[in-house]
This record gives structure tokens, sequence and C-alpha cells, in this order.
């Protein structure tokens, strides 16, 4: 019983907070983008359940040229939790106690947080409870630290109206992005890393012209065309490609109410030793019978390029139709 103490009290106390947490002025959390504390006890941490939350949160990112995981996690015993832990962004509570538990709550001791507690009344059920629930933990914390970085992106951003092809459009562009290329039906815009490396973000139009214009074939034929005609290597007969060896990831999705599709993948330089990830959203604009490509690509050798793709990501979900 001595061993789950510690988690008890710390969920009294987080009950205990919620109910004066508006009276709080509240700090402001700390943390990197995509990281997670887990409060949990180190001998549940060194056994089955430990290895399973490595595991769900160690899961390789798509569309990345060497495996990245979902969240980078540091752990600490629930005794350790003090203040120097507590003004942390995300925060994933676990243990065992006499009734099962999943909850989540937010800004409890800074503001944005969000304080999941996931609770089982032995090490099996704690097991099925980290398993049902995994992808609402990670979707909360992602979709937290998404908000938080689209804040601190907006604060001196282009007007997305001044660029021909993003005409009547409204979306969050950095000024850091510098422009490269800016015509009728195309922009591209760049961003030098602080190490070696660029961030590059792609805007173009193409027509709906069947059903199929949304597939991923057409998307990725598209694609390779902006490649031929606007971005070339270094060297005569060079220029971006999507790469062969990895099919993109395809899905679909809802942005801000309006009908996208999300591509993560690969790409290199034809004849070329260059290449990196990309992440493709191309919005349906049904008024016009066209769709909206943003495609942003990381040239970044030898670093992780996971929050990378985080960024151009969090810029392409402010993208919305005037």
């Amino acid at each position: 019983m001595k061993k789950v103490l510690p988690v008890l009290c710390l969920l009294l106390l987080l009950i205990s907070c919620n109910s004066n947490k508006n009276k709080l002025i509240l700090k402001s959390s700390t943390g990197r983008i995509n990281a997670a504390l887990v409060v949990i006890d180190n001998k549940e941490w060194h056994n089955v359940v430990g290895e399973t939350l490595k595991t769900i949160f160690t899961n390789p990112i798509e569309g990345l040229p060497q495996p990245e995981s979902q969240l980078s996690i540091t752990q600490i015993s629930p005794s350790k939790f003090n203040s120097l832990f507590e003004n942390n962004r995300n925060i994933l509570v676990v243990g065992i106690q006499s009734q099962s538990q999943f909850k989540m709550v937010r800004d409890q001791y800074a503001s944005p947080q969000i304080i999941i507690s996931v609770i089982g009344t032995n090490q099996a059920d704690l097991i099925n409870q980290i398993k049902t629930h995994q992808q609402a933990i990670i979707e909360a914390f992602k979709k937290g630290d998404l908000a938080l970085y689209q804040k601190k992106l907006a604060t001196k951003t282009w007007e997305s109206n001044r660029f021909a092809v993003l005409k009547n459009t409204e979306m969050v562009l950095p000024k850091e992005y510098l422009k490269v290329k800016d015509t009728t039906n195309f922009l591209w815009l760049r961003k030098y890393l602080k190490q070696d490396g660029t961030l590059n973000i792609l805007a173009y139009k193409i027509p709906i012209v069947s059903k199929d214009s949304v597939s991923l074939s057409y998307l990725i034929n598209e694609r390779n065309k902006i490649g031929i005609k606007h971005i070339p290597g270094q060297f005569i007969n060079t220029y971006m490609q999507t790469a062969a060896e990895m099919q993109p990831s395809f899905k679909a999705l809802n942005v801000n109410g309006l009908n996208a599709f999300e591509l993560r993948g690969l790409w290199e330089v034809q004849n070329d030793f260059m290449g990196g990830p990309f992440i493709n959203y191309t919005f349906v604009d049904t008024a016009h019978n066209q769709l909206i490509c943003l495609d942003g690509f990381v040239y970044a050798p030898n670093q992780d390029k996971r929050d990378y793709i985080f960024e151009l990501e969090a810029i392409f979900k402010t993208f919305k139709l005037k």
C-alpha cells in the first residue's frame, strides 16, 4: 500500500488545486515542444508498465528519414514531484489505486498546462487503461503544443493576402520565412536554421479535374511537377521530387471547417544526394473548383527533424479561406 500513497497524495493535491485555480495567477508553463513529464513509481517504470509507456511514446512518427519518437519523455517518482516540476506543460501521472481512473485537468500549476492521470486497480488493469487511452493522451499533449506553437509563431507575420497564390486566404506566415519566389500561381518561402539547413514553405493551386483529383497519386504527381518547374538542385538537371522508396502517408481531415488532406513522406533531389522529410496539406476550395496546396519540406543534415515538421504542421493548420 505504501508504494501507491505518493500517487494518491498527488491526485488529491491536483483535485484541491482545481477548486482554487481560478483564484490564482498562474505562472507560464515550461517544457520543450513534443515532450512530457511522466510521474510514476520507479518500480512500475522499470517493469512492464514502464515498457508499455515507452513503447507508446517512442513509436516512430510517420514520414521521417530516421525513427523519431512521438514524444520525448522524462520520468520522476511521485515523491520527487515538487515545485521544480509542477510548471511542466505536459504531465502524465500513472499509478495503482483502488479505483480505475482516466482524467485530464488543465492549468493546475501553470498555463498552458495539461495533467493527465491514468490509474488502474492492479498492474494488468493499469496496462489496459494505458493502452485504451494512449491515443487520447498523445493527441491531448500534441494539441496543446500545437496551439502554443501557433501563438508563438503569430507574433510577427506576413499578411497572406500579399501573395497572389494566397489571395482571399488567412494563415499565420512568420516573417522569419523569407521570400524566395512569388508568382501568380506559386509561392516559396524559406527560413534559415541556426544550425545548417532550412525550412521551406510552398503554396500552389491545382485544378479539381475529377473525383480522383484528391487521390494520393494525383497529389504526388502535381507535387513532382512543382519540383521540376520551381525547386532546382545545385547542379544542372537536378530538381526536387517525392522519394519513391517510401510511399507517403495520406489521410483526410478537417482543418478550421475545411476539407483537407495530409501527406507525409520524403523528398529527394533527382540526380543528387540531398533529401529530407516533407508535409503537405491540400485544402479543397469548392467555390473555385481548385485545390490549394501548402507544402513544407525540411533540409537539415545530421539533425532531428520531428520538431521542424511540427512547426510546419502548426503553420498549415492556421489556414482559412475568407
